[in-house]
């Protein structure tokens, strides 16, 4: 899957747990406004709310095959 690709999915799991998650989670699996795919992998109570822990998805958790770039993300978010 490459940020270019539009709806294409590596592998059916995938696929079927990124168009099954309800709405409570839905925002747990997300492309960023530099377009990269990211995963919300905890979150905490602060004075100001919930704060959240984003982590970009490299690889697809299922089948292994790479989505991402570690390089290319960083061009994108300017690191």
């Amino acid at each position: 899957m490459d940020e270019d690709s539009g709806e294409d999915f590596c592998c059916a799991d995938f696929e079927d747990v990124t168009a099954g998650l309800p709405e409570e989670a839905s925002p747990s699996l997300f492309v960023n406004d530099d377009g990269v795919l990211m995963l919300t992998v905890g979150t905490i109570e602060t004075d100001e709310g919930f704060a959240f822990m984003d982590h970009a998805v490299l690889f697809c958790p299922f089948c292994g095959t790479q989505l991402q770039d570690a390089g290319k993300i960083a061009g994108k978010v300017g690191h």
